[in-house]
């Protein structure tokens, strides 16, 4: 790459490389970072834009005459409005830590998205070129491209491949959901590219790679992304034709041709993709009906967070603080669509989401800054109608549409927004600067002594944030992630000996890491216990009390932490018989106070199956079942519990019904799965095996037993193939077993 090619910023070359790395965020997987949706990312944000703002501010070609009037712009208001608002509507809301800092699950905390504001508005002040500008269009491109291309792979089960799918794709984004919705940021700027490029090459280059993310899009088998990908379409074709109208003769045939061309491969693969959907398993996008449960429950939970809306109007509950607008209105309805459903923490709507953080003001914020959004987009297409860059804002407008249909289905992560940014510092900085030229003239340079005051103010901070928030962050991040591969193969001691060390570096997300210890604390103790060690089985669960009243004492509404207290109480009972007393008052108190009963009682009844009091555990299984007409889940916790008492053809009935719906096997202990899977195969009951098995598989990838089982329930299906890819699979994990994987082969042969 030449340094003509090379050059965005014209501040240097440091700056541009950290401004490329932001932009390569949705490929890179920070190890031991990489929580599901994107914690690990919202760090590497942070931090590159403290550096890259530092490495701008202390370039020579730095100016303070060269920052371009943001002040003048609309936008820029709006946003800061809008932030500010967030900001007091968590300083009114329910948990302002919480709002603040985000949670390490969702990771879109107010310090993300006060950081997010800075680096845009920096990237829009900054006068961008516009050669910068396309060239960091081609980085945004290529990054979609590439998402595209490895999803694909995932489809394809091709080996090396970090995040392999056995269904639905996610590139390396954690989430179907998260991968289309990033690939409709990226999709109609490669779209643009192909367009305006002149080489041969190029054309093909992007012309292949929107077919790519269109092909990730519709394999990820989500609804809300598909649904944005034929909305924007849709406005892409219609501008271009409106535009086109406009053009030269020899220029409105060729893009006519092109029109056509898109439009044409548009309706054979939609006309490809709807004939063969059954043989490529895309039935899940095309049935879309009101009994489904996916939109099951996003209405009851449209209609839940509603309620609790209309008790806090004006500000809502504050940023992250959903799940406490869900319990305080929670609907019964949900114990019908799966357990897991019984808690949520974001609405899964842009709109019925803003209402509930930030009140209607904070939705009435959001609505400015999208109605400005349009307004410029409209205006630099009507200034550029005939220009050669007409295409770039017809390709804009597209993307936002897509992306906030696809929006009314899901939410934002650390990525989409990032992504969401560039397009807006793009179109600020457009409006802001007025570029009409290649590069800007390079006014007078800023003094040594003034930037190494600058500099100076920027480092300090800068410094403070990194050494004192961001590395113990990681430190404790990465031990966490070492804890949680201990605890996956039930060394809980050791995982638990790890997590208490968090406690000697400080970090604003340690509440969230410490969110597993509970469990490990559950499932150490009982591990104790059953190798008839009480004591410490006992000094294990007073721990988890001990760590229980800590996290409750920062989150007392969190219904995942209120329960467990009572079942440490009841484990305790199997050593101090006295404590089940303690415990029944503790339940019959959140009982009593929450409407949330399907999940407690799910719980409870667990407990109880745990302390062998199987007839209290019934009863606590048949009140979960009263409140709701047909808990997805019941079956299977009901098979649970027949199992424990050997009961084992009752239960297997069970573990078949409850095999043909999807449910959550998130809280079930793999050794217990293990069991049940073992006892469906000897059974003969190979479907219902393999739906656990593939439980397993998601639950620890890398265990080489999960995929020699899997080769055998293929097997006995007669799924050679994927049982021969299975043995694959364990003679990669453990070339010692290679020589059997490979008898097990030849045997299929």
């Amino acid at each position: 790459m030449t340094k003509a090619n090379w050059r965005i910023t014209g501040y240097g070359w440091l700056a541009d490389l950290l401004l490329i790395a932001t932009i390569l965020l949705p490929l890179m997987l920070p190890s031991g970072l990489h929580h599901r949706f994107g914690f690990g990312r919202e760090l590497l944000f942070l931090s590159l834009t403290l550096i890259f703002t530092l490495a701008v501010v202390w370039s020579p070609a730095f100016s303070w005459s060269r920052i371009a009037p943001i002040w003048r712009n609309r936008l820029f208001w709006v946003t800061l409005g809008w932030l500010l608002w967030s900001f007091a509507s968590a300083y009114f809301g329910v948990d302002f830590f919480r709002s603040f800092w985000g949670t390490t699950s969702r990771a879109t905390g107010l310090l993300l998205f006060t950081s997010l504001w800075w680096w845009v508005w920096f990237l829009a002040a900054i006068w961008i070129p516009k050669s910068g500008w396309d060239r960091l269009l081609v980085w945004v491109a290529n990054v979609g491209i590439l998402t595209g291309l490895y999803g694909l792979g995932q489809a394809l089960h091709l080996p090396g491949l970090i995040g392999l799918s056995s269904g639905r794709i996610h590139a390396l984004t954690g989430n179907p959901i998260f991968m289309g919705g990033l690939l409709l940021l990226t999709i109609f700027i490669t779209l643009y590219l192909g367009w305006k490029s002149k080489r041969l090459a190029s054309r093909l280059w992007y012309g292949l790679g929107a077919i790519l993310q269109v092909a990730a899009i519709v394999l990820s088998l989500s609804r809300g992304p598909l649904l944005g990908l034929v909305s924007g379409l849709i406005v892409w074709l219609i501008l271009l034709w409106l535009v086109n109208r406009r053009q030269s003769g020899q220029t409105q045939r060729s893009h006519s041709k092109i029109v056509w061309l898109v439009l044409g491969i548009l309706l054979v693969i939609s006309f490809g993709l709807f004939w063969f959907k059954t043989p490529l398993g895309l039935e899940r996008i095309f049935s879309y009906t009101l009994a489904s449960n996916s939109i099951r429950s996003r209405l009851v939970t449209y209609s839940t967070l509603l309620d609790s809306w209309r008790t806090r109007p004006i500000f809502g509950f504050g940023n992250e603080n959903v799940n406490v607008a869900w319990n305080q209105s929670y609907s019964a309805e949900l114990g019908d669509l799966g357990y897991g459903e019984t808690f949520t923490d974001r609405a899964h709507n842009l709109v019925i989401d803003q209402l509930t953080t930030n009140g209607l003001g904070g939705l009435l914020w959001l609505l400015a800054v999208l109605v400005a959004v349009g307004v410029y987009l409209r205006r630099l297409l009507t200034q550029n109608y005939i220009g050669p860059e007409n295409t770039l804002w017809v390709s804009l407008i597209a993307t936002m549409v897509a992306y906030l249909v696809y929006d009314m289905t899901a939410f934002e992560t650390p990525l989409s927004l990032i992504y969401c940014g560039v397009l807006v510092a793009l179109i600020a900085s457009r409006v802001s600067s007025g570029l009409s030229t290649e590069s800007v003239p390079l006014q007078r340079p800023v003094g040594r002594l003034s930037r190494w005051i600058t500099g100076s103010l920027f480092a300090g901070v800068a410094g403070y944030t990194v050494i004192v928030v961001l590395i113990p962050t990681l430190a404790n991040s990465r031990s966490t992630y070492r804890a949680e591969a201990l605890a996956q193969r039930e060394d809980y001691q050791t995982a638990l000996t790890i997590q208490e060390s968090l406690d000697q570096r400080w970090s604003p997300w340690n509440q969230f890491f410490h969110y597993s210890d509970l469990g490990w604390y559950r499932r150490g103790g009982v591990a104790l216990y059953k190798q008839n060690k009480p004591q410490e089985a006992l000094a294990a669960w007073e721990k988890g009390l001990a760590r229980q009243a800590q996290l409750a004492a920062a989150e007392p509404n969190n219904v995942q932490l209120q329960v467990s207290r009572p079942l440490f109480h009841l484990l305790t009972a199997l050593v101090m018989p006295e404590a089940k007393a303690t415990a029944e008052v503790e339940f019959n108190a959140l009982i009593a106070d929450n409407s949330n009963r399907e999940y407690f009682y799910l719980n409870w009844a667990k407990g109880l199956m745990l302390i062998e009091d199987f007839k209290a555990a019934r009863a606590a299984l048949d009140q979960a079942n009263s409140l709701s007409r047909a808990p997805r889940e019941i079956n299977f916790w009901f098979g649970v519990l027949e199992y424990l008492e050997k009961h084992n053809d009752i239960a297997i009935n069970y573990f078949d019904k409850a095999s043909q719906i999807k449910i959550n096997f998130v809280d079930v202990e793999p050794v217990l799965l293990s069991a049940i899977t073992d006892l469906l195969f000897q059974s003969q009951k190979y479907n219902a095996a393999l739906v656990y098995q593939q439980a397993l598989l998601e639950m620890d990838p890398k265990k080489v037993e999960y995929h020699m089982n899997s080769a055998l329930i293929y097997q006995a299906l007669g799924r050679l193939d994927d049982a021969v890819n299975e043995a694959k699979m364990v003679a990669k994990l453990d070339p010692a077993k290679a020589t059997a994987a490979q008898k097990f082969i030849d045997s299929l042969r």
